[in-house]
């Protein structure tokens, strides 16, 4: 968004076909999300939409002030305004209908960047959104000894094992998929997993709600996947998983478990 025009954009729910979801229950017992996606405001006219990824940049056509977020919609409630010589970013906008409630011995992290001058202008400026990863690979790990115990997959003969990991990421029921069945987004639960075993006897029509926040297990397991295989998912998925640890406690290393 290039605010030559005062600009504002503001997501207030995950955009997802569950957005009201009771995982966004607040103490109140209320889901505080008032209405699917994103609002875009511009010179007063406004549009709708599901999920944005956007950067402003508020300049006089030489240069200026960018930002550019990462992970917006995931973390909503987030506004992002333009206008006036002024760019703002809003992490815990004001107009959500519940408040930021933040319970002791937790902390949230944000994602962003700030450029400045031509910078603010050029294409570059959206690697922020989705930086690149540079990663050793699978042999390389293993020779470094960094990781006890860690083989290359291709040197270990364990197919059933391996089918069963790899269907966490392929096919039906991933992790990806579960997430969307209960709306694990938003700024309190973004990376998280829903704990799907735990709903076995569960009964009624809606999705039982619970989580894996206190477990490190799949932190560890797709990080050491991600050596194992180099597959760029199994990262992003122990990153953004950790990003739960901002809620549930501090990370722990490799080999521990909560």
């Amino acid at each position: 968004m290039d605010a030559l025009r005062p600009v504002e954009i503001y997501q207030d729910s995950s955009g997802g076909a569950n957005w009201r979801s009771r995982v966004h229950l607040t103490r109140d017992r209320i889901v505080p999300t008032s209405f699917r996606g994103y609002r875009l405001t511009v010179a007063g006219e406004e549009r709708t939409g599901k999920r944005a990824t956007p950067r402003v940049a508020v300049h006089d056509g030489t240069g200026g002030v960018g930002i550019s977020p990462r992970w917006f919609w995931q973390n909503f409630p987030k506004a992002l305004e333009g206008g006036n010589g002024v760019a703002t970013y809003r992490l815990f906008p004001a107009r959500f209908s519940a408040a930021h409630e933040v319970q002791g011995g937790e902390q949230k992290t944000h994602t962003f960047w700030l450029h400045f001058g031509p910078e603010a202008l050029a294409p570059s400026a959206d690697a922020g959104r989705a930086p690149l990863v540079v990663a050793p690979d699978p042999a390389t790990f293993v020779r470094s000894g960094a990781i006890p115990y860690l083989t290359e997959r291709a040197a270990e003969d364990h197919d059933l094992w391996h089918r069963l990991t790899d269907l966490a990421i392929e096919g039906g029921d991933t992790f990806d998929a579960k997430r969307e069945k209960v709306d694990e987004w938003g700024w309190r639960h973004f990376g998280e997993i829903w704990a799907d075993h735990e709903s076995k006897f569960h009964e009624g029509a809606e999705a039982f709600a619970s989580h894996y926040n206190n477990q490190y297990d799949v932190v560890n397991g797709a990080f050491l996947q991600f050596a194992f295989q180099r597959e760029a998912y199994r990262l992003s998925r122990g990153r953004r998983q950790s990003r739960s640890r901002d809620i549930a406690g501090a990370a722990r290393p490799f080999g521990a478990h909560g």
